[in-house]
Parts: structure tokens; sequence; C-alpha cells
């Protein structure tokens, strides 16, 4: 079964023959067997290894790798270890302020969000009041949509986590929601029964869907393709992914449909 979220993502994987000889080898050391196919992943959005390996002794197995560079980096960065907020502010919250600031940005909004555009004025007044509607101590994922979720036999498990934060304990429920009608569903029908949303002001609801349509739309209006709507082509602009820029742009359109429902 595929989803829409497969036609955006992981379009620039690197197949495992293209890894290193010693890359493999370690692997194969690891994994103790040698592989006899390996299949890349679309999801997600890294430009290095995601694949299901078989080996040959039948059993399978999924590898993901990255750069030394990358590894090295991540460390440097975290030492010491962050606080998990850094002025109060979601790392991937707002970007309607950015793009009214940016005249060649935010002519792209006009053809992939019109609505969005001509309410310019009242996602800015949302987004005025975001630092009050994060205000919070619950860790959040705080990019938990549904490339992020593993589902095992056993349990669900929740990948990826270098944009954590802590704000209130309904924010990723608001986030992971907010991308549900990608798939075609009314995100509101599951809001208005969950307990995480019971007795919370709607109206800090709607500042965190709008957030989170402008994080997405500023970002993907920002990059330098052609055209940021979903199915496009191949952008113009170097280094730009458009699947990664056609997945921001149609989930930040699902996020402002829940809003759009919720506010008439």
């Amino acid at each position: 079964m595929t989803t829409d979220d497969d036609a955006f993502t992981g379009s620039r994987r690197m197949p495992w023959h293209e890894l290193p000889r010693a890359v493999r080898t370690g692997t194969e050391d690891v994994l103790g067997g040698t592989v006899t196919a390996a299949t890349s992943q679309r999801g997600g959005f890294s430009d290095r290894l995601a694949a299901r390996l078989r080996l040959a002794d039948g059993r399978r197995a999924f590898a993901k790798a990255v750069d030394a560079g990358a590894a090295r980096g991540v460390a440097e960065r975290l030492t010491p270890a962050p606080r998990l907020n850094s002025g109060g502010v979601s790392p991937r919250l707002g970007g309607w302020a950015r793009l009214a600031d940016s005249p060649r940005s935010l002519a792209k909004p006009a053809v992939v969000a019109p609505d969005a555009a001509r309410a310019l004025d009242g996602h800015l007044a949302l987004e005025a009041r975001l630092p009050e509607a994060i205000a919070g101590e619950t860790p959040a994922h705080g990019d938990l949509y549904p490339f992020n979720v593993l589902i095992t036999d056993a349990r669900v498990v929740v990948v990826d986590w270098p944009h954590a934060w802590t704000g209130p304990a309904y924010a990723d429920l608001v986030m992971l929601l907010g991308s549900v009608a990608l798939s075609g569903l009314a995100p509101e029908p599951y809001a208005a029964r969950h307990p995480l949303l019971r007795g919370v002001d709607p109206e800090a609801v709607d500042v965190l869907i709008s957030a989170q349509a402008g994080f997405l739309l500023a970002a993907a209006c920002s990059m330098d393709s052609a055209d940021a709507d979903a199915g496009a082509g191949a952008g113009t602009g170097t280094g730009t992914d458009p699947r990664l820029e056609a997945m921001m742009t149609g989930l930040g359109r699902g996020a402002l449909r829940w809003l759009s429902s919720r506010r008439g």
C-alpha cells in the first residue's frame, strides 16, 4: 500500500551498491551474513542509505547510513547538551512573519495556498500569540508526521528527534492531526474527542495549527524551485528536492483546511 507522502519523499536515496565497500562489509559483519538484495525506501527526507536488506540465510534487516562528518557535527553541537527550548520558541512552528517580510517568497502562497495569502493578516495575528500558546512542560517531538512513526507488531515507535522542544501536552497531537488531511481524513472528529484536547482553549489550538502551516509553507516557498505545488516537476534551484518541497506544501495546505473547518 502506498500513501500520498510516498510520492513526495526519499527521491535522493543512496542505493546499497553505492556505499563504500568497507561500509557494506562492516554492515554484513554486524548482521552476521551476506546481503543478497537491498531495496531503497522512499519515505523520509535524507539523501543517504535507507534500505531493506535480505541476507543469504533469509533473514531481513533495515539499515540507515549517514556520512561520518554529519555524525561528528551532531556530537559537537550537542556537547554540552542543549535545552530543549531556545528562547521559548518551537523550532518548527511559525513562518507567516517571514513570508510577509519577503516579497519573493510571499508571491508563492498566492499560487499554492491562495486562501492563506488572502488571510495573511489573520495568520499574523494568530502567530503573535504563539509564545503563550506553546508554553508548557511536556517534551514534544516537534516533527511528528507519519514518516517519523514506525508501527511494529507490539508497539508504535517514534523516530528522528532533532527538533524536540518543551511545550503543551497536546502539541504533538495537533501536529500529527494536521497531517492526516493529506490522506483524505478530517482531523476535527478525532480532535473533538481526544482527551489531550479536552478543556483546551480552541483559540490556542488554532494558533498551533496556523503556526504549523506557516512553518511548512514558509519553508516550501523559500526553496529555489519553479513550482511549489504538489505534483510539481523538477525545480530549477540547485540542491532543492522538489518532492520535499511538494510534501511540505501538501502538509501545510492540509493544516490550513483543518483550520478553515474549525473557524468557519
